[in-house]
C-alpha cells in the first residue's frame, strides 16, 4: 500500500486526520481478511473505532484503462459501492455504515466502513438450530424484501456476501448495488442467492421457506432459476473445460483425454490397469449397463472410482464421434457442467479415447463412485422406510425439473441411492443422457415419470406410496393437464414400456375383463 499522502473523497471529515496518518504508515497494525488481485479487505482499530477498508486495486494493462475511463465518468466500483453505502444507510438493511472514500497515488481507492461483528451465514447456517435457522431464513427473506420495495437490488447475492451477528442480517461487497429498474431483476436476483443456498446444502424444505416469505409466484421464480442457470453454466462451464488451472490434458497407456488435477496421473494410470484387469462377468450392478460398454469399480489408495468403456462401434458411429466427440467425452462434458449447478450427478474425472484410422474407437470416462446401489436394486426393510424413500424422490425430482435439469433415460438403474440417517440423497449416472438446464415440457416430465415407474417393481414401492411421490411432485411441480390425467397417462405409458412394475396393486392397470380389488390402499385416485 503507498505511503504517499492520499487523496479525500468523501466521508467523515472528523475521521480523516487519523485515517490519512494510519494510510501513511501503510496500516502496519491492520489484519488482512482477504487478498486478491481485485480487491483486499483489512480490520484495523482507529480512535478506538472498529474500521474495515476496502482496496479496490487498479489492474495493468488495458483493463486498467478502461477502470480509469470508468472513474472519470463515476462508475468505478469503489465510486458506486459508496453511493450505495449512502444510499442504503437510512433502509436499517444492515449495510455497514460509510466512513470515507479515499484514492491513493497509485490510483487505487479505498472505502472504509464501520467494521460489524457478524459470521458468515454459511458458517452460521451450520450451526444453527432448526429455529435458529428458521429466524435467519425469515430476516433474509425481510432484508431482501426490503431491499427491492426500496428500489434496489444488491447486484452479486450469494452467501458469501451476507453475514448474521448480533444485530440481525449483513449485506457486504455493494459495488455491484444499482437501482432496481424492472421486477425480472429482482427475480433474477432471488434466482442468484436460491443457487447459492442449493450449493452450500440447504434443505429444500428451508429454499421453500425463504420462496413462500418472499411472496412471489413459483412458477416465475422456477423460470428466473432456470435462466440464471443457463447462463451461470454457459460461462463457467466453457472456462473451466479448457485445460488450465483445473484441467490438463494426458496421454495414459495410449489413451488421450483430459484429467482433474485432483486426479493425479498415477492414479488415473491405476484406475485404468485395475479396470483391464477385472473380471468381465456381468454379476454385478456395476457391470449391468451393457450394450457397447462395460462397467466396472475399482479403488485406488482406497478412493472408489467408476470407469466406464464405450466401443464406438459401426463406422457411421465412429465417423459422428469424430465431429462431436466420443461417447466419454460428451458425457464428461455434461457432468461437469451439471456439477456446476448441483450435486445431483455423479463428478466425472477423466475421459480418454483411443482411435483407429483417425476415428476414435474406445472412449473410457472415470468418474467419482457414489451412492450405495442402485434405485432399481432397492429392497424396503419395511413400508415406513418405503414410504420415506418415495416421497424423497418425488421431491427431489420435482426440485430437479424445477430448475431444468432431466435425464433423458430416467430409470432405477441410472439413479443411485445412498442414506443419511433416515433420507435417502439421490444422484444420476449414465451422464451422456443429463440435459437442461432448459424448460422441461410436461410431455418430457410425464415420460420421465413413466421410465422411472416402469423400472421399479411392484413390490419395492406399493401403490400407496407412489400415489404419494407423485402427491408430492404435482405439489412443487404441477402438470398442465391436471393429476388425473397425468396420472392415467403414467400408467399407460409404464404398462407400454413392459419393464418391471406390472401394476399388481394399481386399478387402473388392470385388464378390462379383471376384476378390482377388494380393498384399495388408497381412494379412487388410483397409483401409477
Amino acid at each position: 500500500m503507498s505511503r504517499e499522502r492520499p487523496t479525500w473523497i468523501a466521508g467523515d471529515a472528523r475521521l480523516r486526520p487519523a485515517l490519512e496518518a494510519a494510510l501513511s504508515s501503510g496500516l502496519e497494525r491492520a489484519e488482512c481478511l482477504h487478498r486478491s488481485p481485485r480487491r483486499s479487505v483489512y480490520a484495523f482499530d482507529l480512535s478506538g473505532e472498529a474500521l474495515a477498508l476496502k482496496v479496490h486495486h487498479v489492474r495493468p494493462g488495458a483493463r486498467g484503462f478502461r477502470e480509469a475511463a470508468k472513474a472519470l465518468l463515476g462508475v468505478a466500483p469503489a465510486q458506486r459501492e459508496w453511493r450505495a453505502l449512502v444510499a442504503l444507510a437510512p433502509l436499517a438493511l444492515g449495510t455497514p455504515r460509510p466512513r470515507a472514500l479515499v484514492r491513493l497515488a497509485n490510483g487505487d481507492r479505498l472505502v472504509v466502513t464501520d467494521r460489524l461483528a457478524a459470521r458468515g451465514l454459511r458458517e452460521d447456517f451450520r450451526a444453527a438450530s432448526l429455529v435458529g435457522r428458521a429466524q435467519r431464513v425469515e430476516a433474509l427473506a425481510a432484508c431482501v424484501a426490503r431491499l427491492h420495495a426500496a428500489g434496489w437490488r444488491h447486484g452479486d447475492l450469494h452467501l458469501g456476501n451476507l453475514g448474521f451477528g448480533d444485530d440481525g442480517l449483513v449485506l457486504f461487497d455493494l459495488q455491484r448495488t444499482r437501482r432496481l429498474r424492472h421486477r425480472r431483476e429482482a427475480l433474477d436476483e432471488i434466482a442468484r442467492l436460491e443457487h447459492s443456498l442449493h450449493r452450500a446444502g440447504w434443505p429444500e424444505s428451508e429454499r421453500r421457506r425463504l420462496r413462500r416469505a418472499l411472496g412471489l409466484a413459483e412458477d416465475a421464480l422456477d423460470a428466473a432459476a432456470r435462466r440464471f442457470l443457463r447462463d451461470h453454466l454457459r460461462g463457467r462451464a466453457r472456462r473451466r473445460l479448457r485445460p488450465g488451472r483445473d484441467w490438463e490434458r494426458v496421454d495414459v497407456l495410449g489413451r488421450r483425454g483430459m484429467r482433474d488435477r485432483q486426479l493425479e496421473a498415477e492414479a488415473l494410470q491405476a484406475a485404468l490397469e485395475a479396470f483391464d484387469r477385472a473380471p468381465h462377468a456381468d454379476d454385478d450392478a456395476t457391470r449391468r449397463r451393457a450394450g457397447r460398454g462395460r462397467i466396472a469399480r475399482v479403488s485406488v489408495d482406497d478412493r472408489r472410482l467408476i470407469v466406464k468403456r464405450v466401443d464406438a462401434g459401426s463406422t457411421a458411429r465412429r465417423l459422428a464421434d469424430r465431429f462431436r466427440g466420443s461417447a466419454a467425452a460428451r458425457a464428461f462434458r455434461a457432468g461437469q457442467r451439471h456439477a456446476l449447478a448441483g450435486d445431483h450427478a455423479a463428478r466425472p474425472l477423466a475421459w480418454l479415447e483411443s482411435s483407429r484410422l483417425g476415428l476414435p474407437d474406445r472412449s473410457w470416462l472415470v468418474l467419482e463412485a457414489v451412492g450405495e446401489q442402485d434405485l432399481d436394486r432397492f429392497v424396503p426393510d419395511s413400508p415406513r422406510k418405503a414410504r420415506v424413500l418415495g416421497v424423497t424422490l418425488g421431491a427431489w425430482l420435482a426440485a430437479l425439473h424445477a430448475r431444468g435439469l432431466g435425464h433423458r433415460d430416467l430409470k432405477g438403474g441410472n439413479l443411485r441411492i445412498a442414506w443419511r440417517g433416515r433420507r435417502p440423497t439421490f444422484q444420476l449416472v449414465d451422464l451422456e443422457d443429463l440435459v437442461g438446464p432448459r424448460h422441461l415440457r410436461d410431455d418430457e416430465r410425464i415420460e420421465a415419470l413413466s421410465q422411472l415407474n416402469a423400472s421399479l417393481a411392484d413390490d419395492v414401492l406399493d401403490a400407496a406410496t407412489r400415489e404419494a411421490a407423485l402427491a408430492v411432485y404435482l405439489e412443487r411441480l404441477p402438470l398442465g393437464c391436471g393429476p388425473d390425467v397425468a396420472r392415467r397417462e403414467i400408467v399407460r405409458r409404464s404398462r407400454a414400456r413392459g419393464h418391471r412394475w406390472q401394476g399388481a396393486d394399481c386399478d387402473e392397470a388392470r385388464e378390462p375383463d379383471q376384476p378390482p380389488r377388494a380393498s384399495r390402499a388408497v381412494s379412487a385416485r388410483s397409483s401409477p
